[in-house]
């Protein structure tokens, strides 16, 4: 029998989701990222598994400051 190894999938990012993308049942695929209304990821939005590894950094969703809703007194606090 032989043993793949695959990524393990991180958390979900604070004001954000991702869904998986290309995966056919081996131990490469991708995961694609969205923010939430007001915000925007800040890095990557297709990190890649090959081999078991990830090989780009995970992103994280920040605040836009500016956004029609957005309290910048709320974002000081």
């Amino acid at each position: 029998m032989i043993s793949r190894k695959t990524c393990k999938l991180p958390p979900f990012p604070d004001q954000g989701y991702y869904q998986v993308e290309d995966y056919s049942g081996t131990d490469t695929f991708s995961l694609y990222y969205s923010c939430n209304a007001n915000y925007d990821l800040d890095g990557p939005n297709y990190p890649r598994c090959e081999g078991g590894a990830w090989l780009n950094k995970h992103p994280n969703c920040i605040l836009v400051t500016g956004s029609p809703g957005v309290d910048e007194e709320d974002i000081r606090k």
